[in-house]
């Protein structure tokens, strides 16, 4: 650690806010790795493109994956770590239409001759390209497209923080556009999307608009990404802004973690159909049953913020007695949040004018318990407050029925 020198962007505030403009380099690979074997999830990185070499990227990817006889891999075995990392999902840059590699031509030649090496140190990695507009995306995928395991996608869709809007969006604007994406993909080799980057924006903590948008987006995943072939999806990004909120000496649950852990809830369930519902509606629904069938969860949203909204429910085929229990996140306060705001210049860098605060009511959810009571035919109401989020809960004593909900 004492070879890595920090690193210093003056006017990047909106990257690196936490740490006055600089990347103090504490965190290297071998450390990435081993804090993603801590927490359980499989890691991915991102090649740089320019001002590097197609080489430099075949080291990478043999200290990551290769066998300690190899060249890199036996620097990484001498550093403590001799079995590979066996690191998967790689990028192929980022936001290169953004950035200096502007000409997709250029990105297309760029990407094949990394993608080239890359697959020659480890032909399992599965390398994500860099994709934007059909006219950026044709020659990428005519050149570098059979190296290609996946295209990315980004979406931010902050509504200028406006509640309402941050709660529908996920439906009514994300929506729309991981279709048509999925579309040009298609036309184009079929490569599969991945949603490497979504949010409500940079450079702001997280408030209930925050939290309610990422329970939409969380909803509209579990129902539709198979479909789609979606499988892979990063919240972007979790520190100090809407995830995990991180202080000299602190680390809690912002508004938008606390769903994600509400949310966990379907992990590894499998997914109940439920009827369609307006874009634009009030009430936003997403259910799973356990791989037992003992346990069905369903997760709810009232995305007005003016009224309650009550959910019925009829559970068919499964057998009683069974209990039903919800937890909520609500609301406390709807008022428009205040930041501050950066701006981007014509030659990339962005003035460092970062929120660091918010009004404070706006950025906190009550939580409340309730034992809703299911009625002998199966029917269930649930009210739900105005902007709130709701994770219910049917566990039933029995599993050799098929359950569904209408």
């Amino acid at each position: 650690m004492d070879q890595r020198p920090p690193l210093v962007m003056a006017d990047s505030g909106i990257l690196w806010p936490d740490t006055d403009d600089c990347d103090t380099q504490e965190l290297g690979i071998d450390e990435f790795i081993a804090l993603c074997r801590e927490i359980g999830c499989e890691p991915s990185l991102t090649m740089r493109l320019s001002g590097t070499q197609a080489e430099d990227a075949a080291a990478w990817v043999e200290y990551c994956n290769g066998s300690p006889e190899t060249k890199w891999g036996k620097v990484r075995a001498e550093r403590g770590h001799r079995e590979p990392y066996g690191v998967k999902t790689w990028f192929m840059g980022n936001e290169l239409y953004l950035c200096k590699m502007q000409n997709p031509l250029d990105c297309a030649r760029t990407t094949k001759a990394f993608a080239e090496a890359m697959k020659k140190a480890d032909p399992s990695v599965r390398l994500v390209g860099c994709a934007d507009t059909a006219a950026w995306n044709k020659p990428l995928f005519e050149q570098a497209g059979a190296l290609l395991s996946y295209a990315s996608l980004h979406e931010y869709d902050g509504q200028g923080g406006d509640v309402r809007g941050m709660s529908i969006a996920p439906t009514t604007s994300l929506w729309p556009k991981l279709k048509n994406s999925i579309a040009q993909r298609q036309i184009q080799r079929g490569i599969p999307v991945i949603l490497d980057e979504w949010s409500t924006g940079w450079g702001k903590p997280g408030t209930v608009g925050t939290g309610l948008n990422i329970a939409g987006v969380l909803n509209l995943l579990c129902r539709e990404a198979a479909t789609l072939g979606i499988e892979q999806a990063y919240y972007f990004q979790p520190v100090n802004e809407g995830g995990i909120r991180v202080g000299p000496l602190t680390a809690r649950l912002d508004t938008g973690g606390r769903v994600f852990a509400a949310f966990k809830c379907h992990q590894g369930n499998r997914l109940l159909k439920l009827p369609p519902a307006p874009a634009e509606g009030d009430l936003d629904v997403a259910a799973t049953i356990s791989a037992d069938g003992r346990q069905v969860h369903v997760t709810i949203i009232n995305r007005s913020v003016s009224d309650d909204r009550m959910l019925e429910l009829k559970v068919s085929n499964m057998a009683q007695p069974f209990g039903a229990s919800a937890r909520f996140l609500i609301a406390k306060d709807l008022t428009q949040p205040t930041y501050s705001s950066f701006s981007c210049r014509p030659d990339g860098n962005c003035s460092t004018l970062v929120a660091s605060d918010v009004t404070p009511q706006h950025t906190i959810f009550i939580e409340r318990e309730e034992q809703p009571t299911v009625d002998e035919g199966g029917r269930l109401e649930l009210k739900m407050p105005r902007a709130s989020v709701a994770v219910l809960e049917l566990t039933s004593g029995k599993n050799d029925r098929q359950r569904s909900l209408k």
